[in-house]
């Protein structure tokens, strides 16, 4: 919005200095400015997995998408850190109520076999602003995790961020 001001001031003073008479002549250069931001935006909606039964002996499983915008051939890189409340390289969940812990994993692939992260991250090459590349991330919470006599019950959550990096 910064260049759209200049460019407007420069065209006023432009009309300015129109010459009122047949034998004056005024003359000023105007320089004009544009602006391509040379960067990538990265969006990344949440991850809510079902209710989850610490008695079953079943995985709780969900996705979300992450979408990328960058410049027309911007490569680009995009990776989480492992999130608040990791152990041990172990991403987990705290539970809001009790400060209990629940641990869970984000993959790259439906399989669930490729955890993402900085080494297993996605990759592309930007098409242009106002047109996202979307990846879509793959999240696990194994089974039997937590009391089944429900005393660690309640809302379990951990963020993670989500880093872009472009050349």
């Amino acid at each position: 919005m910064k260049s759209l001001r200049y460019i407007i001031a420069a065209i006023l003073l432009a009309a300015s200095g129109v010459a009122h008479g047949a034998t004056q002549t005024d003359s000023f250069t105007v320089q004009t400015t544009a602006y391509s931001p040379t960067q990538c935006g990265v969006y990344a909606e949440s991850m809510y997995f079902p209710a989850y039964n610490p008695a079953a002996s079943t995985n709780s499983d969900a996705s979300a998408r992450v979408e990328v915008a960058c410049t027309a051939l911007r490569d680009y890189t995009v990776y989480p850190n492992d999130g608040l409340f990791v152990l041990g390289g172990q991403p987990r969940m705290q539970n809001q109520w009790t400060a209990g812990y629940m641990n869970y994993d984000v993959y790259t692939d439906a399989g669930r076999t490729t955890k993402w992260n900085a080494t297993n991250s996605f990759s592309g090459t930007g098409t242009g602003i106002g047109s996202y590349l979307t990846h879509t991330v793959y999240g696990r919470v194994p089974s039997s995790q937590g009391a089944a006599d429900g005393s660690q019950d309640g809302p379990y959550v951990d963020y993670l961020t989500v880093t872009v990096e472009f050349n």
